[in-house]
């Protein structure tokens, strides 16, 4: 399962461009989060009509407790672009003003919940910046996988997203082992290149709705969307296998590396859907799969644990 555009996909909900009537070229029309579980992302708008909301029918999905499942939907209109709000619970601000319906404008501010995103005509400058902000700010520099801050906000929002819609998904806690040894050895740019590595071929594992992250120095954490604890020991095994079936190779050098494995999943930490709630089953979840990647590494290393 090749996983080479797992980043672009994740970070941006891709759709098409709205063609207003009466022009004859195309522009990217997109929201831009800037507050709440969306912040930093790029939602590029398409067809004549989308529909916003926490459902995943809505065309554009949105992580939010206080949205509505179908919240609002902006659509082409002569005049330009309009938003409706689809007779939401919370309801639909533009620019802090309640609305119902409003033509929207570049640089309004619309607030769905308890999210806020700025509407934009990007062109492909700023479309290319928007993106490259995004991938500075929730990535690890090094290994081009998402960083520990991005990684644990999106574990509570799936959290949150397998209870609302009662599915299963696991997480995955990886440490290359002896890797002081690999630094001590070879040197720390044989040790960066080692971590490159092993990103790739853990990467190379994983479909592009799972989220693989740097949790710190050689240690991993991986998110499996919609997948059972005995799914998630299969994917740790083709893991640890594909690390250990050959050498890594820098500068002429050949580095043996394994890895071990703890294995958790979201309905051993099972709870009321609350902020509180899942702020305590986050750290529950992440502390299960952390003892039993100690486990692993007790028996002996390069095994996975579940």
């Amino acid at each position: 399962m090749s996983n080479e555009n797992t980043k672009q996909t994740r970070q941006i909900t891709l759709v098409r461009a709205i063609t207003l009537p009466g022009q004859e070229q195309k522009f990217d029309a997109c929201l831009l989060g800037l507050a709440g579980r969306d912040m930093g992302r790029r939602f590029l708008l398409a067809q004549r009509k989308i529909s916003i909301g926490r459902s995943e029918q809505a065309d554009v999905t949105i992580d939010d407790d206080d949205a509505s499942r179908l919240h609002c939907e902006i659509l082409a209109h002569p005049a330009g672009v309009m938003l409706q709000d689809l007779q939401s619970t919370n309801g639909t601000k533009v620019n802090g003003e309640r609305v119902k319906q409003q033509l929207l404008s570049d640089g309004d501010q619309i607030q769905i919940g308890g999210a806020v995103f700025r509407f934009t005509r990007a062109n492909h400058v700023e479309a290319h910046y928007f993106d490259e902000m995004f991938r500075l700010t929730n990535t690890d520099p090094l290994t081009g996988a998402y960083n520990k801050r991005y990684f644990l906000s999106m574990l509570e929002r799936e959290l949150a997203r397998a209870e609302r819609y009662k599915r299963e998904s696991a997480l995955l806690m990886l440490d290359l082992d002896h890797f002081k040894k690999v630094n001590d050895t070879f040197g720390h740019v044989a040790g960066d290149a080692v971590l490159v590595e092993a990103v790739k071929r853990i990467g190379a594992e994983l479909t592009s709705e799972d989220l693989l992250a740097r949790f710190g120095g050689e240690e991993f954490v991986v998110l499996l969307d919609q997948t059972t604890l005995a799914e998630a020991a299969l994917v740790a095994e083709r893991i640890r296998a594909s690390i250990a079936a050959s050498p890594m190779l820098h500068a002429g050098a050949t580095i043996p590396v394994t890895t071990s494995i703890g294995v958790s999943g979201l309905q051993e930490v099972a709870g009321a859907d609350d902020a509180a709630s899942r702020t305590h089953r986050v750290e529950a979840l992440l502390t299960l799969a952390d003892t039993k990647l100690y486990e692993a590494k007790h028996a002996g290393r390069n095994r996975v644990v579940i």
